[in-house]
């Protein structure tokens, strides 16, 4: 039925995983849970161990995950950017995991993670029971060809030194400025203004460009990425003359000519 209807993720219940690890107890004293790929507002295992934290003497409780499955204030539903999020136990002394004592860092702004070389034209084969539709040179069998796959990795590689070539320059005609925030768009990497000083929205294809040395990645739009210093009250929506476009990396050239 979930291979038919392709509803093949799954959520383990909280009483579930309370019956078995409380077979577990001794074992966290000073520890650190990772949950891998794991929504924090979906997933009943943070739930289990951020509000356990203090009783079962943690140390601290990390989630990673890329495309949010709930809609609130950690998870935008249309959120493409791979975050980690760390709680360190309650601040407040009412021994709930709250929003501000939830650190939300998104790993490629920090430095900390980039994109890899990649496969093949940006498509991958995986080990798979469902049918693979590919067309017959791409076809694998036993496989599914899955497209706009990366790699990501933390892992140094001469790609992430070399300078992304750039020819245009900036124009307020070609570059319309965001009606809620103070930004140009730039709606193709290949268009990146060779000479502009300021903060540029630009695709997340973006990443398959990007030089820490040439660039400085300061936030992206929607609330996950807003820049530090920017006010709270600004809306993070790309919005240009009353029309949504799609979400852009709000970027720096740190070497403008």
């Amino acid at each position: 039925m979930a291979k038919a209807a392709k509803k093949d993720e799954f959520y383990t219940q909280l009483p579930d995983i309370e019956r078995e690890l409380r077979h577990y107890r001794h074992h966290f004293e000073s520890k650190v849970v990772y949950l891998n790929c794991d929504d924090p507002r979906a997933s009943n295992f943070f739930h289990y161990f951020s509000y356990n934290f203090e009783a079962l003497k943690l140390k601290k409780v990390v989630a990673t995950c890329y495309k949010s499955q709930a809609v609130d204030l950690f998870s935008q539903n249309d959120s493409e950017q791979a975050i980690w999020l760390e709680y360190t136990g309650d601040k407040d002394g009412n021994r709930v995991p709250d929003p501000s004592e939830i650190g939300v860092k998104p790993l490629i702004k920090e430095n900390r993670m980039w994109l890899g070389y990649g496969f093949k034209r940006n498509m991958a084969h995986f080990a798979s029971v469902y049918e693979d539709t590919a067309a017959d040179l791409d076809h694998k069998e036993g496989m599914i060809r899955v497209s706009g796959v990366q790699w990501f990795t933390n892992l140094d590689i001469s790609k992430r030194h070399e300078d992304f070539v750039l020819y245009k320059t900036y124009n307020a005609k070609e570059y319309p400025r965001f009606d809620n925030f103070d930004a140009i768009e730039v709606s193709k990497t290949v268009d990146i203004p060779l000479d502009y000083r300021g903060v540029m929205a630009v695709p997340i294809t973006f990443l398959n460009k990007y030089n820490p040395d040439q660039f400085e990645i300061v936030g992206c739009t929607y609330d996950y990425g807003r820049p530090a210093g920017w006010d709270e009250n600004i809306s993070m929506a790309p919005i240009i003359k009353g029309r949504s476009v799609y979400k852009r990396l709000l970027v720096q050239n740190r070497n403008p000519q």
